[in-house]
């Protein structure tokens, strides 16, 4: 069994902790962190399969985080999905454009979560 590590980025202990255990169900393991900025300092020494990020954040947000972080050679290619509040077809189509590969709702149910983690390959080996 290949082993996957997602990285939550939020500030909401709450989301944190529910989308975490969502992932863990999964069979994936899971770091989180509270922003954007530490975000960026645990990508200088681990590299997660892939990366949920929250949007409204204090400090550096969502959409500036992920820009950064494709924007670097060493993370650019780790997928994220956003994890927000936000919606609509706007919304999702600027975080595509920034190199999200799917945005979720902050009120996702883990069959949801499941069929994006298939469609993006990013469950764990069985």
């Amino acid at each position: 069994m290949s082993n996957k590590l997602a990285l939550v980025v939020d500030d909401s202990r709450m989301a944190r902790h529910v989308l975490s255990k969502m992932l863990k169900e999964q069979g994936i393991e899971v770091d989180a962190v509270e922003s954007g900025e530490e975000a960026l300092g645990y990508l200088c020494a681990n590299k997660p399969s892939m990366i949920f990020m929250d949007h409204t954040m204090p400090g550096m947000d969502g959409f500036q985080c992920l820009r950064a972080i494709k924007n670097d050679p060493q993370t650019a290619a780790i997928p994220i999905i956003m994890y927000t509040a936000k919606e609509g077809e706007v919304y999702e189509s600027q975080a595509r454009a920034l190199g999200a590969v799917d945005v979720l709702p902050k009120t996702l149910k883990p069959l949801t979560l499941a069929k994006v983690l298939e469609r993006q390959n990013l469950l764990p080996a069985q």
